[in-house]
């Protein structure tokens, strides 16, 4: 469908649609007078238009040529909902969100694709632009209840760092597809999202350093852990993972060492559910024969080899 046909189905009258990806991904009111804000918080430039209309754009946050301004958007009634994108490409693409952090009042979700806050047209992106890109982009919004799509396979250093950190009503997390990771590109991505009841597929068989380091830290409602098939850890790979996860009783693994020196997994079940099933590899450790600790193995759990 072009553009023209995309204005028509948004103007059709009654309930409106799930806007296509590019049109950007949009806050919905949960209940009455929400408000979607954002602080500036670096001089690197963003601009992101807003529309409750999906027809009609204006300035929602700018910060170019070091001229900061956010024009908060208010959802006076349950269902309704504020469109954002980046700027057209008249006023350029969005190279990093880091200079900005969402702030919601009110219970609100949040859909759509994450890309369009970079590019306001290329519908088919999944490369993310630079390091931070992300990083802390909704931290401390307590009041969500769901995340936008995260579509990319090309990932950045630290590009999803705090993502979510402290959204204590997120209850899923998003899709994470890529099978090549970047330095701390998940670090503390969920920590402390209290609600958090179900993870993401972690497909990637090759770690880098830092990759998910805490990234599940204090996500008590999360009972199992998603697979992690790499064979080989790096530094700090797995550090914190799982810290204070206090009903987390599955975990699956796929390598045969614990690579200490590289404190790969340190901390990483500290506060864990003190009864579950450890699955791994004969190679690492029988029931009997397994390291245990805040580290390695939850005490007095059973090991199950694959």
């Amino acid at each position: 469908m072009n553009i023209a046909g995309r204005h028509a189905m948004l103007a059709g009258g009654g309930d409106s649609p799930t806007p296509p990806a590019y049109w950007g991904i949009y806050f919905e009111a949960e209940e009455d007078n929400v408000v979607v804000s954002a602080s500036i918080v670096s001089s690197r430039a963003t601009v992101i238009y807003k529309s409750t209309d999906g027809i009609n754009w204006t300035e929602f946050v700018y910060d170019r040529n070091f001229t900061k301004r956010v024009k908060p958007e208010t959802l006076a009634s349950k269902g309704d909902r504020v469109y954002l994108r980046a700027a057209s490409e008249y006023y350029g693409n969005n190279t990093t969100l880091s200079s900005i952090q969402f702030q919601l009042t009110g219970k609100v979700r949040a859909a759509g694709n994450i890309m369009s806050l970079f590019n306001a047209t290329d519908e088919e992106n999944v490369t993310l632009p630079t390091s931070e890109c992300c990083s802390g982009l909704f931290a401390g919004c307590s009041s969500l209840t769901s995340a936008p799509e995260l579509p990319a396979t090309t990932l950045t250093t630290s590009c999803y760092y705090n993502m979510f950190k402290n959204c204590s009503s997120l209850a899923e997390a998003p899709a994470l597809p890529s099978t090549t990771l970047a330095n701390s590109c998940y670090s503390q991505m969920f920590y402390n999202c209290t609600s958090l009841a179900s993870a993401p597929e972690l497909p990637a068989t090759t770690l880098i350093n830092y990759c998910y380091n805490n990234m599940f830290w204090g996500c008590s409602s999360l009972t199992s852990a998603p697979i992690l098939p790499a064979t080989t850890l790096v530094s700090y790979c797995y550090s914190g993972m799982f810290n204070t996860c206090s009903n987390l009783s599955t975990i699956e693994v796929g390598f045969t060492d614990w690579n200490a020196s590289g404190w790969s997994t340190n901390g990483w079940t500290d506060g864990v559910a003190a009864n579950g099933t450890f699955t791994c590899p004969a190679a690492l450790g029988t029931d009997s024969t397994i390291t245990r600790g805040i580290s390695n193995c939850p005490s007095g759990w059973t090991v199950v080899n694959i």
